[in-house]
């Protein structure tokens, strides 16, 4: 029976009336948060594909090669795409780390170089 008043004390997992509370406050920032929903959905297939690329460039690629089920300048070829792109999957990474990080966007405050908030050739 302690349980029962233990779970009352603390409230229902998922409160209707905090939420419209809370979407009150973030309103003002619904595109951003739209955005912020639209990129993870674009981000989190990106994290899981250099797994899937290696597995492809191996299964698919090199393995049926040394098998000489197909030509081995064949499956260079298709090693080579798959590595442009987890180049490009890569450098998607790279630039999502530098705009989240602030590192890109961040000026000298004295000689306007980027990089840093104040460069060492600055006195």
């Amino acid at each position: 029976m302690s349980n029962l008043h233990e779970e009352e004390a603390l409230g229902k997992a998922y409160d209707s009336h905090l939420m419209r509370r809370l979407l009150k406050y973030m309103k003002p920032y619904r595109w951003r948060v739209g955005l912020a929903l639209a990129l993870v959905a674009v981000v989190t297939p990106l994290e899981l594909a250099p797994p899937a690329i290696f597995q492809k460039a191996i299964d698919g690629y090199l393995v049926p090669a040394m098998n000489q089920a197909f030509p081995e300048s064949k499956a260079w070829m298709g090693v080579i795409w798959l590595s442009l792109l987890f180049l490009a999957v890569l450098s998607f990474d790279m630039c999502r780390f530098a705009s989240c990080s602030g590192w890109a966007s961040k000026p000298c405050t004295t000689c306007g170089a980027r990089f840093s908030a104040t460069c060492s050739a600055c006195p």
